[in-house]
């Protein structure tokens, strides 16, 4: 996989830590594609985009079922990841980085997805990290592993 859209856990990681670095490399892309020319923009936003998605299937696959079992409130947590998720879906699919308007469009998907990592960050795996012990998100970085294997 292109390492400039992913981060492969480390085996050493849990995978609070391996999620906050695809964040922190989310951020990054961003930044690359609004400093990108017109030529290489759909490239890498088209990066973005992929990360985007499996970093999401990876909270689906992994994070969501263990915070849907041990978080107490665990529904209400999952729930508004997905409809944050779904929006940011919703908003990728009407972006077209040839046009005009591009930018400012690019600004909303930003503000959208940080929110988005915030809440996460803030509210998911902070919870998960006091109810799962080092072993159980070590398993958790392993699920991680096998999803951007796919």
């Amino acid at each position: 996989m292109d390492r400039r859209t992913t981060v492969e856990p480390d085996q050493d990681l849990d995978v609070i830590t391996v999620l906050t670095r695809q964040h922190a490399l989310i951020r990054d892309l961003f930044d690359a594609v609004e400093r990108s020319q017109p030529a290489d923009r759909r490239e890498t936003f088209g990066r973005l985009v992929r990360l985007l998605a499996v970093h999401e299937e990876a909270e689906e696959v992994v994070v969501h079922p263990v915070a849907l079992a041990r978080l107490n409130g665990g529904a209400e947590i999952v729930a508004s990841r997905k409809k944050e998720a779904g929006h940011v879906r919703e908003l990728i699919r009407t972006l077209d980085p040839d046009s005009p308007d591009f930018t400012r469009d690019l600004e909303v998907l930003r503000a959208t997805v940080f929110a988005h990592v915030t809440a996460e960050e803030r509210y998911e795996y902070a919870a998960l990290d006091s109810v799962t012990s080092a072993a159980e998100r070590h398993v958790m970085a392993e699920g991680v592993r096998e999803t951007f294997r796919h």
